[in-house]
């Protein structure tokens, strides 16, 4: 199975690039996964122009059923479920207009997306975050969309024992570990795609790590109209 995964998006017009690219040149993939973060800009965009972005996505995710939309931790903390990421609107206007548009796109969006052994999700599944949350195992790891706000609060909020503030603490969920606390505690038999941790080229941990033998990419490649093409085994 041919998958596309792009990156953060963060207000640019990344997503339309992407994915007109997409179509252009692969367009016989059977999947385009973009890993969230909509809003939360790192350069100055208009919030209009970051409206009109997201609804552009939201229009080709009704009518392209390839795309699979993720949920990353600048969707969820502080508009969805309780919790501040630094650059949260706080203008209360705004604020609600993107929390309104997000939580709209709910019935939509994944936590995490698995094609055979391969998970997709913001930031990375942990096996200290499926231990702390075993009675969930089945249903993260099932494709399940359309997460209520309740049970996002449950699995996503901040987790209390991570003392960095950053995310280096391997059992945060799956929006918001980073990737030292993903190797020391990935889940077996499972390779992953990520993004949420800004990086100027996409690479694979694997190819980092010495004796590091999953393969766990990194896509956020701070907002290039970049994307990562794979080629993998779909195994059901």
């Amino acid at each position: 199975m041919k998958v596309c995964v792009i990156g953060d998006i963060h207000g640019t017009d990344k997503w339309y690039e992407c994915y007109r690219k997409i179509r252009e040149n692969d367009n016989d993939c059977q999947r385009i996964i973009v890993c969230g973060d909509w809003f939360d800009p790192y350069d100055n965009i208009p919030f209009e122009t970051m409206m009109e972005h997201y609804n552009e996505f939201l229009n080709d995710l009704k009518n392209d059923n390839r795309i699979i939309s993720l949920l990353g931790n600048h969707d969820l903390d502080g508009y969805i479920i309780s919790g501040q990421t630094n650059r949260t609107c706080r203008v209360r206007s705004i604020h609600k207009k993107i929390t309104d548009v997000l939580t709209s796109n709910l019935s939509n969006s994944y936590l995490v997306y698995r094609i055979g052994n391969w998970l997709f999700s913001h930031a990375g599944v942990s096996q200290d975050w499926i231990d702390d949350n075993i009675e969930w195992k089945d249903t993260i790891l099932s494709n399940k969309k359309g997460w209520t706000v309740d049970e996002l609060e449950e699995l996503c909020a901040y987790s209390p024992y991570d003392w960095s503030g950053y995310g280096n603490n391997a059992r945060q969920g799956c929006t918001w570990i980073r990737p030292q606390a993903l190797v020391k505690s990935h889940i077996e038999g499972y390779n992953q795609v990520v993004g949420h941790t800004r990086v100027e080229r996409m690479f694979n941990l694997k190819d980092e790590i010495e004796n590091f033998d999953t393969n766990i990419w990194i896509v956020d490649n701070c907002g290039k109209p970049e994307y990562l093409t794979l080629e993998i085994e779909d195994c059901e």
